[in-house]
């Protein structure tokens, strides 16, 4: 039977995981187009999402960028990552690229801008991120 208020999925096939609205993960690194790519070892994460936002530092402990234009590691999910939350800001990702939608005190989009392996776009409605 079905749970009253439950939209049904679709995804009652047990070898499938099931379809969560949100996923919030860790990434080693994101492409521009929203590829994800895992931190080694939980690579055996079995989820599957609508919509998946990374929290991530802006780069790696070698100071190299995690925001790319083309992933180097393994691609875990393909052109899933809608949203990139870091220390500096909030990037959202787009069909157009990369664009910068929140920025935290103390930081310029410049900053953001030379940490970020790809192009990225300031919306002209940035705001403050809220911490």
């Amino acid at each position: 039977g079905s749970v009253r208020g439950v939209e049904e999925t679709g995804l009652e096939d047990p070898k499938l995981p099931p379809l969560l609205e949100l996923a919030i993960v860790e990434a080693a690194e994101v492409s521009q187009s929203g590829d994800l790519c895992l931190k080694p070892g939980s690579c055996n994460l079995d989820v599957n999402a609508r919509r998946w936002v990374v929290a991530t530092l802006q780069t790696d402990a070698q100071g190299n960028p995690k925001i790319v234009r083309k992933c180097r590691q393994p691609v875990f999910r393909k052109r899933c990552v809608s949203t990139i939350i870091t220390e500096k800001g909030v990037i959202e990702v787009t069909d157009q690229g990369l664009v910068l939608r929140e920025i935290r005190p103390g930081f310029a989009p410049d900053d953001v801008k030379k940490e970020t392996a790809e192009s990225l776009t300031v919306a002209d409605d940035i705001k403050l991120m809220q911490i």
